[in-house]
């Protein structure tokens, strides 16, 4: 992010990298907010000079979110870029659930 933050201060340093993914781990445990219990938390992140994507991975409570912000000259169709990691995840969430059901078959 520093080099990002210096590039895009003076127009002329080019950015090292036109992909970034930021991966926060958040709270694992129950949050509430003014009483109420707080279902779902995203992250987001800045989309700077030169950049073409940024990944945002947030866990929280158990669950994991992926958003992302994209340039469209970079990324003229997002919503293929999101059925590729949709698709994705379905097929490590059952390559994960085969291996489990090896393991508990091995006992």
């Amino acid at each position: 992010m520093r080099n990002a933050t210096l590039a895009m201060a003076s127009r002329e340093i080019p950015l090292a990298s036109h992909v970034i993914i930021s991966n926060v781990p958040g709270p694992q445990g129950l949050l509430c907010l003014a009483g109420a219990r707080v279902q779902l938390i995203t992250g987001l992140g800045p989309l700077l000079h030169m950049m073409g994507l940024f990944l945002a991975v947030f866990s929280a409570n158990g669950l994991i979110t992926i958003n992302f912000i994209s340039c469209k000259e970079t990324m003229p169709d997002p919503a293929f870029h999101r059925q590729c990691l949709r698709e994705s995840y379905e097929e490590l969430a059952l390559a994960a659930k085969k291996k489990a059901g090896r393991k508990k078959r091995k006992k």
